[in-house]
């Protein structure tokens, strides 16, 4: 299979794509150890070789982790204003990882940790139809049968996004408070 060479060099970990178009660029990629490479190449990483300054470069085995994202840690690498985030619980050997999901300051739950573009780009974008499940307690709603038919049938909006959910039901009650099951297929609901 051949992959454009700003992608396989990305995949060995040495850089982003976008930096691997400026090593390019300056002529510091080398191809089966002959050819400057050039933007536009591709190559089969099972047959040539790409070496950058004489580094040989190997794609890096795919890793995929889940994570249990606590309260009151934001999805994010940063923030500006000094947040705990997800990456600042992550060993320094996992921050080159990105997440598949993503879950709000308040909420806690699975979160997938990999540096495989594809299958996150998978997991997260709303053309492949991956439901995502939610168990959410709400408390003070006068009509939790009403409620779970608006957020099926009209949906409710989030920062100017309509989030309408697949499916909604009540899984029990304690103490007037309800455990709701929701089934969204993109973005995410804040109640």
């Amino acid at each position: 299979m051949r992959l454009r060479l700003q992608k396989f060099i990305a995949q060995s970990g040495i850089c982003s794509r976008r930096a691997a178009e400026s090593l390019i660029r300056d002529g510091k990629v080398l191809l089966n150890d002959i050819k400057i490479a050039q933007i536009g190449d591709s190559i089969d990483p099972n047959i040539e070789t790409v070496r950058i300054d004489g580094q040989l470069l190997r794609p890096k085995e795919k890793q995929y982790f889940v994570f249990n994202k606590p309260t009151k840690v934001l999805s994010s690498k940063k923030d500006p204003v000094g947040l705990t985030c997800l990456y600042d619980l992550l060993l320094p050997s996992m921050r080159h990882l990105f997440y598949a999901g993503r879950l709000d300051f308040m909420s806690e739950g699975l979160l997938i940790l990999t540096n495989d573009g594809h299958f996150s780009n998978r997991l997260s974008h709303p053309r492949f139809g991956i439901q995502k499940y939610y168990h959410v307690w709400v408390k003070g709603i006068s009509s939790v049968k009403n409620f779970l038919q608006t957020i099926v049938n009209e949906g409710v909006f989030d920062d100017g996004e309509m989030l309408r959910a697949c499916s909604a039901e009540k899984i029990s009650s304690t103490k007037g408070t309800d455990l709701l099951q929701i089934v969204l297929l993109e973005g995410i609901l804040i109640l």
